[in-house]
C-alpha cells in the first residue's frame, strides 16, 4: 500500500504543479515538460495488476498470472506472456509476485518437521513483524497464520504466541485506553480478525486526520522588495490573522487553503537620493495549499510540507513617488508622480515545511515555517517589482 500512496501523490503533484503554473503563465516549453511528466505517474498508477520479481532480480511485467485455487498457488503459479506463451514458475524460481491487489512471497516454512519452500500472501507488513497465511487441507480446507520477525525463521501464530498483537499495544489509542488492551488478548489468531483489529486501531488512531479540520492561525514574518532601477527598499516586518481549513484527499494528502489579512506599511526607497518612492497595500490572502504529512502512527509529532499558489485580493493598494532633476545652474526640480493604484487580483508561491502536534484525536498544533514569492506586483506602470517573505505561523484547529 506504500507503493499505492506513493503513486497517488505524484501523480497528484504532478496535475497541482501544471495548475500552479498556469496560474502564473508560465512559458510554453514548460508547459509541455510538465505535461509529458504527467503521463509516467498515470501510468504507474493504472498498470501493475501483474508483476514477478525473478531469483536473478529480473522483473516481468505485461503479463497475466492465471487463476488458481490458494493451494496451487502456494507451490506454483502459470502466467502467459504478452506472445500468448504459458509458463509455470515454483518457489525456487521467483522471490515474489504480485496478482491485483495481493503480494506472495517465497518462502520457506517448517511445520512438523517438513521444510517446505512456498509462495505465501503476505497480509500485513510493518517495523517489527510481518504476518503470512499458510494454506492446508484436512477435512477442509484452512488457513494457519504465520509471522516473521527480521532475520528470524517464520513462525505460527497461537493464543499464547502472538507478536503481532503486542505490535497493536504500541499504538497510542491502546495505552490510552485500558478497555481496548484487554479486548485485543480475545482476537483469534486469524488473518480477518488480525487485519480488521488494525484497520479498526488506525481508524480511531488520533494521528490519523480522515476528517475535514478546521481553525484559526496566527504569524509574523519579514518581506524584501526588490524593483526596476536599483530602488532598495527597507525589509518590512510583519502579523497575519486567519483561518484554515484541512480537507483530507488520500491518506498522508490534504489540500489545505486558509484566508488571512496582511498589510505592507509605507516602505521608502533608500539607496538613492534622485527617486524616492513608497506605497501602501492592505490585502486578503488566500493559499491553495496541498500538503504531505509523514504520519508516524505511533507519535504524535507529524513532519509536512506543502506548497501552492496564494491569491491576493486588494482592499486598498497605491504607490506615490518623487523625482529629483538638475535645472539651470545650481536649481533642482522636484516632479511628484501621479498616485498610482495596484491591481486589485495578483498571484504569489507560498512553499513551506511545517510540524503538527496531536493534541488530542480532535485538537492540533501546528507550526510552519514558509516562503512566498511574488513575482510581478505592478508597484507602478512599467516598473517591474517583486517581493520575497519568510514567514512563520502558529495554527490550531478548532
Amino acid at each position: 500500500m506504500k507503493h499505492v500512496s506513493l503513486r497517488f501523490f505524484f501523480y497528484f503533484l504532478s496535475l497541482y504543479v501544471i495548475l500552479i503554473k498556469k496560474l502564473i503563465d508560465m512559458k510554453k516549453t514548460l508547459k509541455i515538460f510538465l505535461l509529458l511528466a504527467f503521463f509516467p505517474c498515470f501510468t504507474l498508477s493504472i498498470k501493475g495488476q501483474y508483476a514477478i520479481a525473478l531469483k536473478d532480480s529480473t522483473i516481468l511485467t505485461e503479463i497475466k498470472i492465471k487463476d488458481a485455487t490458494p493451494l496451487e498457488t502456494q507451490n506454483k503459479i502459470t502466467y502467459i506472456n504478452k506472445d500468448n506463451k504459458e509458463y509455470q514458475l515454483t518457489p525456487k524460481d521467483a522471490m515474489l509476485f504480485r496478482k491485483k491487489k495481493r503480494t506472495y512471497i517465497s518462502k520457506s516454512l517448517t511445520l512438523d518437521g517438513i521444510t517446505q519452500q512456498l509462495f505465501l500472501e503476505r497480509i500485513m507488513t510493518n517495523d517489527s513483524v510481518s504476518l503470512y497465511t499458510y494454506k492446508y487441507k484436512a477435512k477442509r480446507e484452512k488457513e494457519l497464520v504465520v509471522y516473521e520477525k527480521k532475520g528470524e525463521k517464520l513462525v505460527p501464530l497461537t493464543d499464547t504466541n502472538n507478536p503481532f498483537i503486542n505490535y497493536l499495544k504500541t499504538f497510542p489509542i491502546i495505552q490510552q485506553n485500558p478497555h481496548l488492551e484487554e479486548k485485543l488478548a480475545d482476537v483469534p489468531p486469524t488473518s480477518y480478525n488480525l487485519i480488521e483489529q488494525y484497520k479498526k486501531i488506525r481508524r480511531n488512531n488520533i494521528n490519523l486526520f480522515t476528517r475535514f479540520r478546521w481553525g484559526a492561525m496566527i504569524g509574523g514574518g519579514f518581506s524584501q522588495i526588490k524593483s526596476e532601477g536599483n530602488l532598495s527598499f527597507s525589509n518590512e516586518s510583519h502579523v497575519t490573522l486567519g483561518l484554515f481549513a484541512d480537507l483530507p484527499i488520500y491518506k498522508y494528502f490534504s489540500f489545505h487553503p486558509e484566508i488571512y489579512y496582511l498589510k505592507n506599511a509605507k516602505l521608502n526607497e533608500q539607496a538613492s537620493s534622485i527617486i524616492g518612492m513608497s506605497f501602501n497595500r492592505e490585502y486578503i490572502n488566500l493559499p491553495l495549499l496541498a500538503r504531505f504529512s509523514f504520519i508516524n502512527l505511533k507519535s504524535r509529532a507529524i513532519p509536512y510540507v506543502q506548497v501552492g499558489p496564494e491569491i491576493i485580493y486588494l482592499i486598498k493598494g497605491e504607490t506615490n513617488g518623487y523625482e529629483i532633476r538638475n535645472a539651470t545652474g545650481y536649481e533642482t526640480q522636484l516632479t511628484e508622480w501621479d498616485t498610482y493604484f495596484h491591481k486589485n487580483f495578483s498571484m504569489t508561491i507560498n512553499a513551506g515545511i511545517g510540524l503538527e502536534y496531536k493534541l488530542n484525536r480532535r485538537h492540533s498544533l501546528f507550526v510552519d515555517i514558509r516562503y512566498r514569492f511574488e513575482p510581478s506586483m505592478q508597484l507602478l506602470d512599467n516598473r517591474k517589482t517583486s517581493m520575497n517573505s519568510v514567514f512563520t505561523t502558529l495554527s490550531f484547529n478548532l
